[in-house]
């Protein structure tokens, strides 16, 4: 977020579980590093043991996680859609080309059936003395080569779309598989098929076999989410977009979410006696380490 054309980083903490915010902190960029996001980790769960962290891609969590002996959960949502948007740009350029291409045509198609209408339809050979009718025979030949590379061009971009489209689907199935041993074979599959994987898919491979098992620990404990969507959401409610930027001072952001926050972690309090849920040791704990620095 923009303070008086300075960037500031926010950071939160919240429980997947009871989704309440554990903590919230504001910093100037020039100050984040591995150290700032340790302490403020730490300093967050101070009061009970760590034992999941549920994160986007960025790689000082994992270093953070394999140092401190906590089962690390990487955003599913976040890979596929590193994987797709180069994908999904590469499907547009080719869906932009066929439109263009469908016009051009029609345009030729028209051209034909003008050029067509200017001569009488005949049998047979045409007359060497007849110019007029070979030169514009000439040209409906000619334009309809044009056609055939267009249609040409037109189906060998669907084909590509629906490769990129085959290959994009089968990553997604990956992370909806219900166990390890099913996603396993799925990447195993992916690797059997590398050559005829596009190359814009093919290279981010290597993306998701390597730390893959951050990626699928979710299947080994139903309580871990596979994706971090509930600290966006968080942001989204608490300080959308549209607002992020306006304001001059710290204090004013903070002012702008604090309440924003304790309205929600007291609506979530309630959900959970209603549902006459029994509260564990973290549960009370949390609400108290709502910190605002």
């Amino acid at each position: 977020m923009n303070i008086s054309r300075q960037t500031y980083l926010r950071l939160s903490i919240i429980d997947a579980i009871s989704k309440i915010t554990i903590n919230t902190k504001i910093i100037h960029k020039n100050k984040f590093n591995q150290k700032t996001f340790e302490n403020f980790i730490k300093e967050s769960t101070k009061e009970f043991k760590l034992k999941v962290l549920i994160t986007d891609g960025h790689p000082m969590y994992k270093k953070f996680c394999k140092e401190n002996n906590i089962i690390h959960q990487q955003c599913v949502f976040h890979l596929i859609h590193e994987i797709r948007k180069p994908a999904y740009k590469q499907i547009n350029k080719l869906k932009r080309q066929n439109k263009t291409n469908k016009n051009k045509i029609e345009k030729i198609t028209t051209k034909i059936e003008k050029l067509q209408s200017k001569i009488q339809i005949k049998r047979g050979r045409i007359k060497k003395t007849d110019k007029k009718r070979i030169k514009i025979n000439e040209q409906i030949k000619s334009l309809k080569i044009q056609l055939n590379i267009l249609k040409f061009k037109i189906r060998e971009n669907k084909h590509k779309i629906k490769k990129l489209e085959k290959y994009m689907d089968k990553i997604s199935l990956i992370f909806k598989s219900k166990k390890i041993k099913t996603a396993t074979k799925r990447i195993n599959k992916l690797k059997e098929e590398i050559d005829q994987i596009p190359e814009i898919i093919a290279k981010k491979i290597p993306k998701i076999t390597k730390n893959i098992e951050n990626y699928l620990n979710h299947m080994k404990n139903k309580n871990i989410p596979k994706t971090n969507n509930t600290i966006e959401l968080l942001f989204r409610t608490t300080l959308p977009r549209s607002r992020k930027n306006i304001f001059r001072t710290v204090n004013g952001v903070k002012n702008e979410f604090q309440t924003k926050e304790i309205i929600k972690n007291y609506k979530t309090i309630k959900q959970f006696l209603k549902k006459k849920f029994k509260p564990s040791v973290e549960f009370f704990t949390v609400p108290k380490n709502l910190v605002f620095e």
